[in-house]
């Protein structure tokens, strides 16, 4: 998931691999796709499809949304932060855009 390549992640999954299996940091393939959409939101505006159709992927193999990182997060944690922040970052730019 790191590398943003749907279709080898399909193959990996369809032939057994773990969803849940963590990297050096405790991350899942979950946590590092919940972790690029802030950046996608920043430089694109929006809400890529590479993330939707990636974070369908895995929870359709049953990715475990509440498993924790090294530093006690969980992907389902991280996707609530990331959209509260991007809200309230998206409200105070219209709001200075607006009274400036």
């Amino acid at each position: 998931m790191k590398y943003k390549n749907l279709h080898i992640a399909k193959i990996l999954l369809n032939n057994g691999a773990n969803v849940n299996a963590k990297n050096n940091d405790g991350h899942t393939a979950l946590h590092l796709v919940v972790d690029r959409i802030q950046v996608y939101y920043e430089f694109f505006e929006k809400y890529p499809t590479y993330c939707n159709d990636h974070i369908a992927l895995l929870l359709k193999y049953n990715a475990d949304v509440n498993i924790e990182n090294n530093q006690g997060n969980t992907p389902f944690s991280s996707y609530i932060l990331t959209f509260l922040l991007t809200l309230c970052s998206t409200h105070i730019i219209e709001f200075h855009h607006y009274y400036g």
